[in-house]
């Protein structure tokens, strides 16, 4: 069931990427990761994201599985994902940034833009 307070943009396995309706902002939970973005952090993000080519910057775990792990602006923290967590993340993103272009586009010609 989906709250009344936000539309969903992208849902996967583990991911779930909504839009709150009253301020706006985007909401990415995966696993046990939530961040928060508003509309131009969010695309930024989604950017940075899908240019990261995994085959390049992975590495070999003890575990024997090829993780990235990205940094953050909090120097302490970083996200580790293997290459299906990174494929889930990376589809979710570019669809919610095209349903959220496609939001803005449907409000401009609505508000006769």
């Amino acid at each position: 069931m989906q709250p009344e307070n936000s539309t969903i943009l992208s849902e996967a396995e583990c991911l779930k990427i909504v839009q709150f309706k009253g301020c706006g902002h985007v909401g990415f939970l995966f696993n046990n990761i939530l961040l928060s973005f508003n509309k131009d952090e969010f695309f930024d993000f989604m950017e940075v994201y899908r240019r990261i080519d995994f085959a390049r910057y992975s590495i070999m775990f003890p575990d024997n599985k090829k993780r990235i792990v990205i940094k953050t602006l909090v120097k302490e923290t970083q996200f580790c994902f293997t290459q299906p967590e990174f494929e889930i993340i990376k589809q979710g993103l570019i669809e919610a940034s095209i349903i959220l272009r496609a939001k803005d586009i449907i409000a401009m010609s609505e508000n006769g833009n």
